[in-house]
């Protein structure tokens, strides 16, 4: 009797952590698709407006990578920096979340890599999925004069 009541006492204090887990993980879930639905929209504007710009650099010889490299460098450059100001942000949030708890565990540094390596991956494919067809576009089709 008295193990299932600390069991129930224990399950019952970790609740609120469980619900705020499943909270977080929604949210961040939202918040990705949020953002990779931006960047895919800040890319598609910037594809179109460099149309003739790729069009010429592919007539004067620019290879698919070089172009694929001119479009992907700002977004990808940003992408860093903002991951930069955000490790220490995220590390000092979550070492006083795990103040709170009986046993603390130490964060890892692998714990941010994989968060920049996850972070890094989805923008750069969502960002060179479009780069990739405005470079690989016919230079013709792109230099037509609309009237």
């Amino acid at each position: 009797m008295v193990n299932r009541y600390f069991d129930k006492l224990l399950a019952d204090s970790y609740l609120t952590e469980n619900k705020l887990g499943l909270l977080f993980m929604i949210f961040t879930s939202l918040s990705l698709l949020i953002s990779c639905l931006g960047i895919l929209g800040l890319t598609a504007l910037s594809v179109v407006q460099r149309t003739k710009e790729i069009g010429l650099r592919k007539i004067a010889g620019a290879s698919v990578s070089s172009i694929m490299l001119l479009l992907n460098k700002n977004y990808i450059l940003r992408i860093v920096i903002a991951f930069v100001i955000a490790i220490p942000v995220s590390a000092l949030l979550m070492n006083r979340w795990l103040e709170g708890f009986a046993y603390y565990a130490p964060l890892s540094w692998w714990i941010f890599a994989l968060a920049g390596f996850i972070t890094f991956f989805v923008a750069a494919s969502t960002i060179s999925w479009l780069c990739y067809r405005a470079a690989e576009k016919n230079p013709v089709e792109s230099l037509k004069i609309d009237n």
